[in-house]
């Protein structure tokens, strides 16, 4: 079918190849009808006339199908037969399904059928009679499936273009969308920082200082990834490694980090900064309010169904259950929609014996899977 979109600009073979893909499809057609008027006539005439005879009859013809198929193209393009030009469409098609069948005949009558009849009529008007009469119907068929073929490829190219017009926009949406809630949390974490840095400044300067340059690195970081969406993993456990150097300082015997990460999920993308809002809240909730501080964990495994489970949770008798609706959650919870649409889950629970356990699920994406076409 698609040697029959000839005409409609887009296809991914040249001309010439175009033309060589008809010539095939009407060479298999006509020795199809070739080998089945050689079994009929066999069986009628008993094997008195050349074997060939049909055979060749038939490849013949259909060449001259081949010539006039970029005609019918044509006229498809010209006038489709769409919603709003139909009846003009269907008025031409009409007069041509019997011109250029007739113009076909003929020239199959001075080519073809003079010389392969078996019984020829007794004059010159008998024999153009029988073959119009004997072939005009399946030449209108033959025309009108060359119209219909060009039609559904043409609906099938539209209906494909527009799937791409629409996946195009929606994935223009989801990076606004994503940028937007980027250009939220990044501010947030900001002004937290600075409100630390503040209360620092009077009470151990050296430590505001540390604090500052510490900071300084870590947006300089983002900074430096700002363009992208998505990370690998091991990026965004570098920018929690910036991160905690910052409330190290201002918790220098009081916090304690802990990592277990499963080597394997390091390559695995997950929205920038994803993870930060929620190594954030575990601090701000969890370690700040005890006088003894505590530990954040971070783990990170694969699991079963290509999965990865990305696990924050911090110690403390009094951590208290996050509310789903504080801007640092909510950013996370929204991205992640974003770019796993159904396919993440997130649980927040108590831990045993204190704090508070955040966890992630996300399909296991690489780069590499992007670069291939898989959905994030």
């Amino acid at each position: 079918m698609t040697a029959l979109a000839a005409n409609q600009g887009d296809s991914a073979y040249t001309r010439p190849q175009q033309l060589a893909l008809l010539w095939v499809l009407w060479f298999v057609v006509g020795l199809a009808m070739g080998l089945q008027d050689l079994a009929v006539h066999r069986i009628a005439w008993g094997g008195r006339f050349p074997w060939w005879h049909p055979l060749l009859a038939e490849l013949l013809c259909y060449q001259v199908w081949w010539l006039l198929t970029p005609i019918v193209l044509a006229i498809g393009s010209r006038f489709p037969l769409d919603r709003g030009n139909w009846r003009s469409g269907l008025v031409v098609h009409a007069a041509a399904s019997v011109a250029v069948p007739v113009a076909y005949l003929a020239v199959c009558q001075l080519l073809v059928f003079s010389w392969a009849r078996l019984r020829p009529p007794p004059t010159a008007g008998g024999e153009w009679f029988l073959s119009i009469v004997g072939n005009l119907h399946l030449e209108i068929l033959t025309y009108w499936s060359i119209v219909a073929a060009q039609h559904g490829v043409r609906v099938f190219r539209e209906r494909r273009d527009r799937e791409l017009s629409l996946a195009r926009a929606e994935s223009r949406l989801v990076q606004a969308e994503l940028t937007a809630l980027k250009m939220q949390l990044e501010p947030h974490f900001l002004f937290n920082t600075l409100n630390a840095i503040s209360a620092l400044i009077h009470e151990d300067p050296e430590a505001a200082d540390a604090m500052v340059v510490r900071l300084g690195e870590f947006l300089r970081l983002t900074l430096e990834t700002a363009p992208r969406q998505l990370v690998p993993l091991r990026e965004e456990l570098g920018f929690l490694e910036k991160y905690l150097a910052i409330e190290t300082v201002r918790f220098p015997d009081r916090l304690a980090v802990a990592t277990r990460i499963d080597e394997r999920t390091l390559e695995a993308l997950v929205p920038t900064l994803c993870l930060q809002p929620l190594v954030e809240n575990a601090v701000r909730h969890g370690i700040a309010r005890q006088p003894g501080g505590g530990r954040v964990e971070i783990d990170a495994e694969c699991i079963e169904a290509g999965r990865v489970r990305i696990t924050v949770a911090n110690t403390g008798p009094d951590a208290p259950v996050l509310s789903r609706t504080g801007v640092g959650l909510t950013n996370t919870l929204s991205r992640l929609s974003q770019v796993f649409g159904q396919q993440y889950t997130v649980d927040m629970r108590p831990r045993p014996g204190g704090g508070l356990r955040v966890e992630i699920v996300v399909p296991h994406r690489t780069a590499a899977d992007l670069s291939l076409g898989a959905a994030p």
